[in-house]
């Protein structure tokens, strides 16, 4: 997640250089964790340890700052990504609460000299809003420590704008605005968060009225679709990798599906799975073949794997033998190739290995 400013990060770098600055010595030691790849044995690495040493002796001394917040983010990745909780957990509410303390509560629109660190700021607010909505999507959204997006909040910049300190011309694009081209990869993650936001408000509702009928879910899988038909076509125009946004968008039909499952016929609802594993396996091999490198690999793109091959294996219970062993064989080969990576990948392929044997159901 791209939150941290280049210009105001190089020149506090080297600002350091003359005066210690703690916080720029707690980012620097997170940016180091996070693209680390540790043992199995050993997610919870010396460094690991020494930096959330330094954050509670920093907490202790009063210490705060945007890069304090910024660090806590990149640690509260690293733990999604090795499975480490309830690790992750703590440190994402922590995020929060120091978000509230620097009066980071909105994302606030930007203007004059000061854009690029009101920017910051914004992209602080929806990081935190990101980890917390996508590690609730297991516990339906009921342990939410952020408020959901309001029609006027605002979403993140063009990426490349922001990283070269060009104003664009969208910079006042609200999650109501109609999405454009040239939004950037955090923007389009931030809009397919706030559909997840919306479909949490939904599913936790104890409200008829808000509850999710088979037209209003018709109506999100049309808008989730949507956006990551635009996710991908932006992937391919500019370069860039989407596949946070992307793999949100595809857990999220998920989420919509098991709503949807008690109105639709048995084929139905194998056909539908059929296209949404067809599609995963063909993001995550265009993602393979044409980034490469592992450490793109985002962790929030880790869930969206695993329940594709969880809700195979699910149909695999009453289907024939061997019907569904191709599919779920593919799957597990992506998590296994992404285990190198983030060891909670290891993890979703015991848990795999367990529903296969024990016949759990969805």
């Amino acid at each position: 997640m791209p939150i941290i400013s280049r210009i105001r990060f190089y020149g506090s770098l080297i600002n350091s250089l003359q005066d210690a600055d703690h916080g720029v010595t707690s980012i620097l030691l997170a940016m180091k964790l996070v693209l680390s790849c540790p043992q199995e044995a050993n997610v919870c690495s010396e460094i690991y340890a020494v930096l959330k040493e330094f954050h509670l002796r920093m907490e202790m001394a009063g210490h705060l700052s945007i890069y304090t917040v910024q660090s806590a983010i990149l640690v509260a990745m690293y733990e999604m990504g090795h499975a480490i909780f309830p690790g992750a957990f703590t440190t994402i509410s922590t995020c929060a609460r120091y978000a509230t303390a620097l009066g980071i509560n909105e994302p606030l629109p930007i203007q004059g000299k000061a854009w690029i660190e009101q920017e910051e700021r914004n992209r602080i607010w929806w990081a935190i809003l990101i980890l917390d909505r996508s590690i609730n999507i297991g516990f339906r959204g009921r342990h939410l420590c952020r408020p959901d997006p309001n029609a006027n909040s605002i979403l993140p910049v063009d990426d490349d704008a922001w990283d070269q300190g060009i104003l664009p011309e969208n910079q006042s694009q609200n999650v109501l605005s109609i999405p454009s081209l040239k939004n950037g990869r955090y923007a389009r993650l931030a809009q397919a968060v706030n559909l997840l936001s919306q479909v949490f408000r939904h599913i936790s509702s104890c409200e008829e009225v808000l509850r999710l009928d088979l037209d209003n879910i018709a109506q999100l899988e049309r808008t989730i679709f949507a956006l990551e038909h635009l996710a991908s076509f932006e992937e391919r125009e500019r370069n860039i990798c989407c596949l946070s946004s992307i793999a949100i968008c595809y857990r999220l039909s998920h989420v919509a599906s098991n709503h949807k499952a008690e109105y639709l016929a048995d084929f139905e609802e194998v056909r539908f799975y059929s296209s949404i594993q067809l599609k995963t396996l063909g993001h995550f091999e265009r993602f393979r073949n044409g980034w490469g490198s592992l450490d793109k690999f985002p962790p929030l793109a880790l869930d969206w794997l695993y329940r594709t091959a969880v809700v195979h294996v699910f149909l695999a219970y009453n289907a024939e033998p061997s019907k569904w062993d191709k599919e779920i064989d593919e799957l597990k080969e992506a998590l296994e190739f992404v285990s190198q990576r983030w060891r909670a990948a290891t993890h979703y392929l015991r848990l795999l290995e367990t529903r296969q044997a024990v016949r759990i159901p969805l």
